[in-house]
């Protein structure tokens, strides 16, 4: 028998156990990220799959609308989003993202204007 923390692990994996099409390239094929390797592999395409389950989980409040009348209404709107602005801007940082460094997560006020 498991127990809750078992359980609740389990369920994190599953839900990383997951690819995710985040955009096209030049050519119009599909990028994907699998989550599970983005949070191994840490860096860049660990905010990706970090958004990705914090939207997932409820973390944010979705859905929100961004500067140009699009409107963000799920984990995978959010992750293709955030991979349009990391094209046109540059890596997200952790201060982006609504990380502290620590175990406090805020509220980021950097994903709702980003893609203008």
């Amino acid at each position: 028998m498991t127990g809750p923390l078992e359980q609740l692990r389990a369920i994190i994996l599953d839900a990383a156990n997951v690819t995710v099409t985040v955009g096209n390239d030049a050519q119009g094929f599909p990028i994907t990220l699998h989550l599970q390797d983005a949070l191994d592999a840490g860096g860049a395409t660990n905010h990706f799959a970090a958004a990705y389950l914090n939207a997932k989980f409820g973390f944010y409040s979705l859905p929100f609308n961004v500067p140009g009348g699009d409107t963000i209404s799920n984990e995978n709107e959010l992750i293709s989003h955030l991979y349009a602005y990391s094209i046109m801007n540059g890596p997200l940082t952790d201060s982006m993202m609504g990380y502290d460094g620590g175990t406090s997560f805020y509220e980021p006020d950097s994903i709702d204007n980003t893609c203008d």
